[in-house]
């Protein structure tokens, strides 16, 4: 091999190792057809309780819910009643680990997830990949509180209060500095059941959404007067952010604003305009 080559050869490994250790921002390792899908969802598995949903514009599972390319994955084995729990098992913790890692390795540049429990893994999950994991809308809250002052509160919307344990919060970095106050839709009356709109059809389940988190957001907001903002725990949630927002005057924070902050985070584009 002559000395040029050499020289190329090593200037040409230094620039590899260099990209490295700048960041993990590299074509897909995995050899797969397909590129450009920057934002990864991890998704549950469709044979539990939450697949047979219609998700509407607006919910994490609907595709054209964004303004960019998504790539789903399917954790198979890994139901909703695994990660709506306050204490999710180690089992499971490794399940949704490998499928992130896959997701790495098909050139996401972020990984995103279709459940706002999902906090709980944040730790292990951001440990396990090279790329920014937002796993839950949950981690707005200490900024979101920041933006309105300590004297008043960040209301959050849950889809089950009773899991939603300390340890969820902490993990996403809420502690006892930051004011919250929480409503769940299992405090919803009866004649209000979330449960009962599981509706096929886009239109009736966007008018279903909408009433059962008005009412969340008024009560919420009834029983703490000191509320300046909402986040949206649930993931299912968002198709009504327009309503609750009408409803109370406030903004409303959910898992498409986190996801929109990370793939702008992620892709930047150079700026176009004139001086």
């Amino acid at each position: 091999m002559s000395v040029e080559r050499r020289e190329g050869c090593k200037r040409a490994h230094n620039h590899e190792e260099a990209s490295k250790a700048r960041g993990s921002f590299r074509f897909p390792r995995s050899g797969l057809p397909y590129f450009g899908q920057a934002i990864g969802v991890l998704m549950e598995d469709p044979k539990g309780t939450e697949g047979r949903l219609t998700r509407i514009p607006g919910d994490v599972g609907n595709g054209s819910t964004f303004d960019f390319p998504v790539q789903y994955k399917v954790m198979w084995g890994v139901y909703n009643w695994d990660i709506v729990n306050k204490k999710p098992t180690k089992e499971t913790e490794q399940k949704v680990i490998k499928y992130a890692k896959e997701l790495e390795m098909e050139g996401v540049r972020s990984i995103g997830t279709y459940c706002g429990f999902m906090s709980y893994f944040q730790p292990a999950l951001s440990a396990a990949v090279e790329i920014p994991v937002f796993s839950s809308s949950l981690l707005q809250v200490p900024l979101v509180s920041r933006l309105i002052g300590r004297d008043r509160r960040v209301g959050i919307i849950t889809f089950d209060s009773s899991e939603l344990s300390e340890e969820h919060l902490i993990r996403a970095g809420i502690d006892d500095s930051i004011p919250i106050a929480i409503f769940g839709l299992d405090m919803l009356p009866p004649d209000r059941s979330w449960y009962d709109i599981r509706e096929p059809k886009p239109d009736k389940r966007l008018e279903l959404v909408e009433d059962r988190l008005v009412y969340s957001a008024k009560q919420l907001v009834s029983m703490n007067q000191d509320i300046g903002a909402i986040v949206f725990e649930c993931t299912n949630l968002p198709p009504g952010a327009e309503a609750v927002q009408e409803a109370t005057g406030l903004p409303v924070f959910d898992v498409t604003t986190l996801l929109n902050w990370a793939y702008n985070a992620v892709v930047r584009r150079r700026f176009v305009g004139f001086v």
